[in-house]
């Protein structure tokens, strides 16, 4: 929906450099709505900021589901737990990711988000929330590096554990994000209201 919306739009008016420095910007304004310690904003800052996200990752022929799936592919990739996973506790984890070969990738957002919340629910409602947006800040900054370093592989496995710490903090603010990022986009751009986007760079 994104690449078909804003597509030919953010090739034609963004360098990549530019997209994620976009994405950084959305993740700004998210933090400052968390230092307030309000919620006045939120579904419409995660909206755009997710919508950023995958404007960098179209920008870079990243598919995210595939990114994401080839990494947390049905259960936790260190301790192998299909539910309740604790690894979050652990100093260490192990080099060699795990699977579920019969696994398939969730179809949907909402798909995604119950799978998240299967997996490491728990163990995040008890770190908390601030734990949870810190996580997010720190992978957003592997990602840079990955990008900057041009280390593709890197890149692919940093954008999908942003992904799933975005995850855990819709979660935690009992937010679904599929419901989020329509409200906002539904299948047109939030500004011009067209389903090709024609808007000036901003």
């Amino acid at each position: 929906m994104f690449e078909s919306v804003y597509g030919l739009r953010n090739r034609r008016l963004y360098s990549k450099d530019e997209l994620l420095l976009r994405v950084f910007e959305e993740a700004a304004i998210l933090e400052e709505i968390q230092r307030k310690e309000t919620t006045v904003g939120i579904e419409t800052a995660m909206a755009h900021f997710f919508g950023w996200l995958i404007a960098f990752c179209n920008s870079q022929g990243i598919d995210l589901q595939s990114a994401v799936f080839s990494k947390y592919h049905g259960i936790c990739p260190y301790c192998g737990k299909y539910q309740h996973c604790i690894c979050i506790a652990a100093e260490t984890k192990p080099r060699v990711w795990r699977r579920d070969e019969n696994a398939k990738p969730p179809a949907t957002l909402s798909k995604w988000q119950e799978m998240f919340e299967r997996i490491f629910g728990r163990v995040n409602r008890v770190a908390g929330i601030d734990k949870c947006w810190k996580h997010l800040y720190e992978e957003l900054g592997e990602v840079s590096r990955a990008c900057r370093l041009k280390e593709r592989k890197n890149l692919r496995h940093e954008l999908a554990d942003v992904f799933a710490w975005l995850m855990a903090v819709c979660n935690h603010l009992g937010l679904a994000l599929d419901d989020v990022v329509l409200g906002s986009y539904p299948e047109q751009c939030d500004v011009c209201k067209r389903r090709k986007c024609r808007c000036p760079k901003v």
